[in-house]
């Protein structure tokens, strides 16, 4: 009876020997070296009531893997479903598994093009030149536009000037859109200041910024869209007749730029 109950438990202890077995049966690591087992099993063999954190190597797909509480989760691919990154038009360095360089082909050929598309549909991000530079004209409309300045400093003078030599392109919009003016000391009645530009020595109107007593700001002519080219002159001046009050005024008028 002793002789049976001490082979049953050899028998038991054996069994539970072999369960334990490492994954890395029969390569293991050789003796006397410092390294940490970790068990393993298969995609189908996974534990039926895992505990959170609890690691393993799963031999099917070759990678770590611990349950988050939730699910199992890939040590090597942060859990993500992507597994592979081929290369095709406008890219090049694939196929990828694992670590590498996917490159975007942009400035020759049909990959212009389809590099601008593709920008074109992220968020309006303006399409790319043959130079991989973004044209001017493709930037957003408020970082084209430029403020053309006309000052007057304290009461101005019968028909005072202030004017601004151009030195680049650029459009004011018809009835000067997205342009401003202010007076500090609002006008006792009502003056007109004529906004007009000189263009190969010739005057040309623009319209009439009108300033009253209602308000510091005044009103925008109905005007036409203008082109100005470096040497043109745009130019306010006051009129004839001044206002006993309107001073220190500013006219700041929008201009969209063609070029840098």
């Amino acid at each position: 009876m002793i002789r049976a109950l001490a082979l049953l438990a050899g028998l038991l202890l054996a069994c539970a020997a072999l369960a334990q077995e490492p994954v890395c049966a029969p390569n293991c690591p050789t003796p006397g070296y410092n390294y940490v087992v970790v068990l393993g099993w298969s995609s189908s063999g996974r534990p039926s009531s895992p505990y959170p954190g609890q690691l393993g190597y799963n031999q099917t797909t070759g990678l770590f893997e611990w349950w988050n509480g939730a699910a199992w989760v890939g040590a090597s691919t942060g859990g993500g479903t992507v597994t592979s990154v081929t290369a095709g038009a406008g890219l090049s360095g694939g196929t990828i598994t694992g670590i590498g360089t996917i490159a975007v082909i942009y400035g020759t050929g049909s990959n212009t093009s389809l590099q601008g598309s593709l920008l074109n549909a992220n968020s309006g991000v303006a399409p790319l030149d043959a130079n991989a530079r973004v044209p001017y004209a493709n930037l957003p409309a408020a970082v084209q536009e430029r403020t053309i300045s006309l000052s007057w400093v304290g009461l101005p003078g019968i028909s005072q000037i202030a004017q601004v030599v151009m030195t680049y392109p650029c459009n004011i919009a018809a009835n000067l859109a997205n342009s401003q003016s202010w007076a500090n000391t609002e006008a006792t009645s009502s003056a007109a200041v004529a906004v007009s530009y000189i263009h190969s020595g010739s005057s040309n109107s623009v319209g009439n910024v009108t300033f009253t007593s209602s308000g510091h700001t005044g009103s925008l002519p109905t005007s036409s869209a203008v082109d100005l080219v470096a040497g043109d002159v745009l130019q306010g001046t006051m009129p004839s007749s001044p206002d006993a009050t309107l001073a220190d005024v500013q006219i700041g008028i929008a201009c969209l730029t063609v070029t840098p």
